[in-house]
């Protein structure tokens, strides 16, 4: 064999090694990138839990918080207002969260849209409405847009469930 045949044989070794090494990296990336994906969606859903916590520590006031128009909103004890501030800014900054992390494409578009269709439950109602108007300045200008220019839906509002659930009790 000649060093130019030797030559030959390094260069395809060499070029083989890289290929194996382009692979390797690649199959790397998208298991990181499924790791990273996997931990979002928990940090998610553990986000909604502690909502969730929020939410029943705070029910009363939220729950009137939620059905409130202006006048009612008003006449709620700053105690009950500061409840319901909290609650529903903790809950829209968790679907902010969830919005800014599908447009980024870590969250899948079937998981973003069942949170948004929830989030659309909470912001069409009254308490809901008033409280965006009050607070929308503390969301990403993306969010933003996103919940004012796609909130009409037909599903229910989310105070429909308190009928339902007395209804068949």
């Amino acid at each position: 064999m000649s060093l130019s045949d030797l030559a030959s044989l390094g260069s395809f070794v060499s070029g083989l090694a890289v290929l194996v090494s382009v692979v390797y990296l690649a199959t790397q990336v998208r298991q990181g990138h499924r790791a990273s994906r996997a931990q979002i969606h928990q940090n998610i859903v553990g986000g909604w839990c502690n909502i969730c916590d929020l939410v029943a520590t705070n029910s009363t006031a939220f729950t009137v918080g939620l059905t409130s128009s202006e006048k009612e909103f008003a006449a709620m004890s700053d105690a009950g207002k500061a409840e319901f501030m909290a609650v529903i800014f903790a809950q829209f900054k968790h679907y902010e969260n969830s919005y800014l992390q599908f447009q980024e494409g870590f969250v899948r578009k079937e998981d973003w849209e069942a949170w948004a269709n929830m989030a659309f439950m909470y912001f069409r109602t009254p308490g809901a409405r008033h409280w965006w108007t009050l607070r929308r300045a503390a969301f990403s200008p993306s969010f933003v847009r996103f919940i004012e220019e796609s909130h009409e839906s037909s599903l229910p509002l989310i105070t429909d469930i308190f009928s339902k659930v007395a209804g068949s009790v």
